[in-house]
């Protein structure tokens, strides 16, 4: 391990794609002084200061130098020194290692290299570890994802917006971030994969006695981060929660958008075709337009206790003393992120609250009886409409448009949906145990209040599993009704039909992979909550109020 294998390292590294990282160290800092230079304006440059209606100073050429000369040296600075620890020390030592533990498979199979060699290979792993787990690597795992799926999904909405040189800057350091990435992540992999296959291959070749148990003390190299480390597919699943996410941010906004435009608009399909959609044209606008109003007071109510009462124990900035410069400055910290995470949650819920009432309006109708032609179609409309199922292409049509609208929802909420079950059976549960064992220490209104709004979290909550459960059965039950066929269809509609009705899967809400909601959710879900909750009072007051 001399400096021959270091610069061979250095060599493949900059085969990879390495000169392009180093020289964007050089030319990002560069662009930015320029745009300090001639664009002082822009914000989020501390040149921007500046830039008042009362103030000439931008307008003078040494002030203008001065700042962009102060933000080059200190955005060089930074680039210089991220690029000496992400380059230098993380790229190149995983390659190095890399490289020692190629050379070592390679001679050992041909007999030439001892087996003994593997532990200088193994000490260098462990130093390379230790200078990266804690910090560099740690923090360059964590930071270079993120910064992946932001500048994807900034640059696609400005190149969407027409400013297409931006667009490129921006795509530039977004492929310089991915190049990272797959560069640091496939060469730790392919490291972990080349010495693990080694370690079974060269298992039980040798009959020695101390060769087996040398042998069984062996394990695969492997870059360390915190306290995870990177095997064979992290590159792939760092890669693919990348993508998700992004397109997970793009159809969260989609879905906002989509809600403004609609609350904006408020017109549906002037000339309904079946019931379900007659009912929805009528009463989801007035269910929104509720949802809009309710869920645009809560934030407000929510965060005026953080301004009137500063020092209840329940914020986190009391757990500091009172009347000192940190409690201050933790406050004044505190306030704006707690403002933010309340409406960002709140955020979410209306889009829940939204589309559990498109699934309770639309969804559950179309599915238990337009689309099921084993259900008689006598609706009792007061004016004529043309059923869905009249036509097996009307059916295959709205079936898979459902679908897509499926993944949709399971891609914008599904992540969200085991954090609410989740936070909703600890509220149910705890409030339990206050209104049961501490009920005379409780104020009459603040018992109040948990009796109003506790139940009526978990019936919306329940509410909701319960109709996303109903789609799932009803689709079921639809797609084997259309093995039957309905009156009016050919003999070659109904067997086409049974055939598309094999290529379905039933309509299911939930997060794909952790959770689906059944009707087994729901029933779990109730049982769990007061099975928990009559644990919970029996174990506390058996240690609170010991029996004798």
């Amino acid at each position: 391990m001399g400096p021959y294998h270091i610069c061979k390292a250095h060599q493949d590294l900059r085969g990879a794609g390495g000169e392009a990282l180093l020289l964007s160290f050089y030319t990002i800092p560069t662009v930015h002084g320029l745009l300090v230079m001639f664009l002082p304006c822009q914000p989020g440059l501390l040149s921007s200061i500046l830039c008042s209606l009362n103030n000439s100073l931008q307008h003078c050429s040494i002030v203008k130098l001065f700042f962009a000369a102060f933000e080059f040296l200190t955005f060089m600075q930074g680039c210089i020194g991220w690029g000496y620890y992400i380059i230098t020390v993380l790229l190149t030592g995983v390659t190095f290692l890399l490289i020692e533990c190629g050379n070592f498979v390679k001679l050992h199979k041909l007999g030439i290299a001892d087996l003994i060699e593997y532990r200088k290979v193994q000490v260098f792993e462990k130093l390379l570890n230790a200078c990266t787990r804690g910090q560099i690597f740690l923090t360059a795992a964590l930071i270079m994802p993120a910064c992946q799926m932001t500048l994807s999904f900034v640059a696609i909405k400005v190149l969407h917006s027409g400013h297409n040189w931006m667009a490129v800057a921006l795509l530039w350091v977004y492929l310089m971030a991915l190049r990272f990435t797959l560069l640091t992540f496939s060469a730790a992999a392919k490291l972990y994969g080349l010495s693990q296959k080694w370690i079974k291959e060269c298992k039980g070749a040798d009959r020695k006695k101390f060769a087996r148990k040398f042998q069984k003390s062996l394990r695969p190299l492997r870059l360390e981060f915190g306290n995870n480390f990177v095997e064979v597919l992290t590159p792939l699943v760092v890669q693919e929660f990348c993508l998700v996410q992004t397109n997970f941010i793009r159809v969260f906004k989609e879905v906002d958008m989509l809600t403004c435009k609609c609350m904006s608009t408020a017109q549906w399909w002037n000339h309904p075709k079946s019931r379900a959609t007659a009912n929805f044209n009528r009463k989801w606008i007035p269910i929104s337009n509720l949802f809009g109003l309710i869920l645009h007071i809560v934030p407000l109510i929510s965060t005026l206790p953080v301004l009137l009462d500063p020092k209840n124990p329940a914020f986190f900035p009391n757990i500091f003393p009172p009347d000192t410069f940190i409690h201050f400055v933790v406050y004044v910290m505190y306030i704006p992120s707690f403002v933010y995470a309340v409406y960002q949650w709140t955020y979410i819920e209306k889009t829940i609250l939204l589309v559990s009432s498109a699934i309770m309006i639309l969804l559950v109708p179309l599915v238990r009886e337009e689309l099921n032609v084993g259900v008689a179609n006598n609706f009792g409309r007061k004016f004529q409409t043309t059923g869905l199922r009249h036509n097996p292409e009307n059916v295959v049509f709205v079936y898979r448009s459902l679908q897509l609208f499926e993944k949709l929802i399971s891609i914008a909420i599904g992540p969200f949906i085991p954090i609410c079950q989740a936070i909703f059976s600890q509220i149910f549960i705890y409030t339990g145990y206050i209104l049961i064992v501490d009920r005379e220490n409780l104020d009459a209104s603040f018992s109040l209040v948990l009796l109003t709004c506790i139940p009526s979290m978990m019936i919306c909550w329940v509410t909701f599993l319960a109709f996303a459960a109903k789609v799932h059965k009803g689709s079921q039950i639809c797609i084997r009704s259309w093995t039957f066929g309905a009156t009016g269809w050919s003999q070659k509609d109904t067997k086409y039909m049974g055939k598309f009705g094999k290529s379905c899967k039933p309509l299911s809400f939930g997060y794909p992979g952790i959770m689906m909601i059944t009707h087994k959710t729901v029933v779990n879900f109730v049982q769990g909550n007061v099975r928990g909750l009559f644990r919970t009072v029996l174990e506390l007051r058996k240690g609170r109020f010991p029996l004798h």
